[in-house]
């Protein structure tokens, strides 16, 4: 009798290791996947990546000074990754960004640096590590950030989805037949309609309402062409 329940122990335990296993695997290679589409939508726009030296920060340029970010070291500051949007078409609609909680998405001012005038912008970072990193270049900095991020990155419906928490998501698509990406952007509306954005104004700022799992979300579409 002791004989059996020693094996049937082990075996438990055994199955047990597998399945842990199998579950790290899975995350690994999302993570994996999700980083070889990003870097082949980076590979295939180097003209739409530049580098933001004051935010130590690397960004893909979706619509004018619309981005998704990504920081060189996340040691340098609390955003290591970003979305980055333009406030004017909901300032126009109604916001107001003296009302906004900064905990849910920053209100950065219209400013000048150097030669470039900055407009109006909102963002949402996510923090995910402190640690330093000396990365070399856009694809290593978020390589390196997919490799310590085992929680928000998920693949969903043939896209990659990026968590920046609170319903603030960043999903994309590569296409390698004709080299196109998808990339499309998720937000949160509460924050904003608490700060007076109009619901009924929102054809006028470009993004839409969605309705998923009961839940509302403000949404917009960037296609990324040659």
């Amino acid at each position: 009798m002791k004989k059996n329940k020693i094996i049937t122990l082990l075996a438990a335990v055994t199955i047990s290791i597998v399945l842990l296993s199998a579950c790290s695997k899975g995350n690994s290679s999302a993570n994996d996947n999700a980083y070889k589409s990003i870097n082949s939508i980076i590979k295939e726009n180097r003209d739409k990546v530049g580098f933001h030296a004051e935010m130590s920060h690397w960004g893909l340029s979706l619509q004018g000074e619309e981005k998704f970010e990504w920081t060189k070291d996340p040691s340098s500051n609390e955003a290591d990754f970003a979305m980055v949007i333009l406030a004017d078409p909901f300032i126009k609609a109604g916001l107001d960004t003296n009302k906004l909680d900064s905990k849910e998405i920053i209100f950065k001012k219209a400013s000048k640096e150097g030669n470039m005038e900055n407009s109006n912008l909102l963002i949402r970072p996510l923090n995910i590590s402190d640690k330093r990193q000396n990365s070399d270049g856009a694809e290593d900095a978020i390589r390196r950030l997919f490799k310590m991020d085992k929680t928000n990155i998920k693949g969903e419906d043939n896209y990659y989805k990026l968590d920046l928490g609170s319903s603030f998501e960043v999903k994309w698509k590569y296409q390698e037949e004709d080299k196109s990406a998808e990339v499309i952007f998720y937000i949160d509306p509460e924050p904003l309609f608490k700060a007076g954005l109009d619901r009924n104004n929102m054809d006028e700022t470009g993004w839409s309402i969605e309705k998923s799992a009961g839940m509302e979300k403000l949404s917009k579409k960037y296609i990324i062409k040659k």
